[in-house]
């Protein structure tokens, strides 16, 4: 469930976001490379958490995800 919520905020943004950011004066380049920083992040991160995630409590490792996935979601909007 929480995947899912977290994908449906994110992707919620992508009606919206690129007519808002041209609105701007930003580039389709620039929108496409917030876009993909995202999932950017995402791949950069997953073998470190993974690796520690032994060490550091899975239940950690998810509320905490969930948490700072939250509050990324809230600042970028």
């Amino acid at each position: 469930m929480c995947n899912f919520f977290a994908c449906c905020s994110f992707s919620i943004l992508a009606p919206f976001f690129p007519k808002e950011a041209e609105k701007k004066g930003l580039s389709t380049e620039t929108i496409g490379f917030i876009f993909s920083v995202f999932e950017l992040i995402i791949f950069l991160t997953s073998p470190f958490f993974g690796n520690f995630l032994a060490r550091i409590g899975i239940k950690f490792v998810l509320v905490s995800g969930i948490c700072v996935g939250g509050s990324c979601s809230v600042l970028f909007g």
